[in-house]
């Protein structure tokens, strides 16, 4: 029997197996140096790839920037400062939102899915039809927040403060709102299909008929 062939294959093997390998642990795609610093000199970036930056580590603010459209894809903006921002039509998808202060921050179409916002002070948020499904916003505060047609299928949001929120036309499928205080929300026309409102405060919430929550949320299909 011939070595030589015999070694051939076997190195052949051994090299599939690292290039596999090599590809399998490349490093996720980075942001833009020029769009980052951009973004520092001007507080504004448009359409930017910012994607999986550390903001939290970074030396300056989110405060009243324009980020409309930009790609923050795994972003961390854990605790930053978001006042004012506007990210409407940004994808934020993965983003770590968490005990971030956004207040009257713009979010309109945004894509949040799977990102994480617990803990997060979102008042007086602009979030029409934005997209957070499967994302977690435990402990969230979105006090007269405006979520219009937002997609929310899938969230988790015990315990968040979600008084005053307009979430006319959102879809709340399966989402956890146990514990939550919806007071004087505005629930018309949601889709609230197995959502979970154990606990929750509805007072004088409009509920998807129309109607003033009379204490019974199952007719909606959700169950307390």
């Amino acid at each position: 029997m011939s070595i030589k062939p015999w070694f051939r294959r076997l190195y052949a093997i051994a090299l599939a197996i690292v290039l596999s390998l090599t590809i399998f642990h490349l490093p996720a795609a980075a942001y833009s140096e020029s769009d980052l610093q951009q973004l520092k000199e001007t507080n504004e970036c448009n359409h930017c790839d910012l994607s999986n930056f550390d903001f939290s580590t970074a030396n300056f603010s989110l405060y009243g920037s324009a980020l409309v459209g930009a790609d923050l894809t795994g972003a961390n903006l854990h605790h930053m400062l978001l006042n004012g921002a506007d990210l409407s039509n940004a994808n934020l998808t993965g983003v770590d939102l968490s005990e971030a202060i956004a207040m009257g921050a713009k979010f309109e179409s945004a894509d949040l899915t799977s990102a994480n916002l617990t803990q997060g002070h979102f008042d007086n948020a602009f979030m029409d039809q934005a997209i957070l499904q499967e994302s977690n916003l435990t402990g969230v505060i979105l006090t007269s927040a405006q979520l219009a047609g937002a997609y929310l299928a899938n969230i988790q949001a015990g315990n968040a403060k979600l008084d005053k929120v307009i979430l006319a036309k959102a879809v709340l499928t399966e989402a956890d709102l146990s514990r939550s205080n919806l007071r004087n929300s505005n629930l018309i026309d949601a889709n609230l299909r197995n959502a979970n409102f154990t606990g929750a405060n509805l007072t004088n919430a409009k509920m998807p008929d129309s109607t003033i929550y009379d204490g019974d949320v199952s007719q909606y299909g959700a169950y307390q």
